[in-house]
């Protein structure tokens, strides 16, 4: 699904909100959306044959001293025709500190691309990851594209 917005006195539309998914050889798939319309949501749910794991602030983390996790493991019984679904949760958080400190994700990553500028050695890690983000994004845009046509 791809939403579109003209900005003021422009001809040409833009994106303003995208909802996708990404299915792979290997039977698994991901879906994502993201847009410029909804109010702030910056959660990942990753689904296994065995559970799940849900992310409530996994782009930019709230303000606080630490980031969590849930990691579900329920458990689904039956006995004829009882049918029992029970939650098995547990909570996994780390210290980790947000908004700029010191020790946060951004801080760290700045960090880090500051010191290979410095260095003068690439990590063609960094471009590569760089690159075929762009290029499913890309393939994403263009797919949308073609089913509005």
């Amino acid at each position: 699904m791809l939403s579109r917005g003209k900005a003021n006195g422009q001809n040409d539309s833009v994106p303003t909100e995208f909802s996708g998914e990404l299915l792979f050889k290997c039977s698994m798939s991901a879906g994502f959306y993201c847009s410029f319309i909804t109010e702030n949501q910056e959660w990942a749910n990753v689904s296994g044959t065995r559970g799940y794991v849900e992310m409530p602030d996994f782009v930019l983390p709230h303000s606080g001293s630490e980031l969590a996790l849930t990691v579900y493991n329920n458990v689904f019984s039956k006995n004829g025709c009882d049918f029992r679904m029970e939650a098995h949760a547990r909570r996994v958080g780390i210290p980790e500190h947000s908004n700029s400190h010191p020790t946060a994700q951004e801080s760290n990553m700045f960090r880090a691309f500051g010191q290979q500028i410095q260095s003068g050695q690439l990590n063609e890690l960094w471009t590569e990851m760089a690159l075929k983000t762009q290029e499913v994004m890309c393939a994403c845009l263009e797919s949308a594209r073609e089913e509005e046509i």
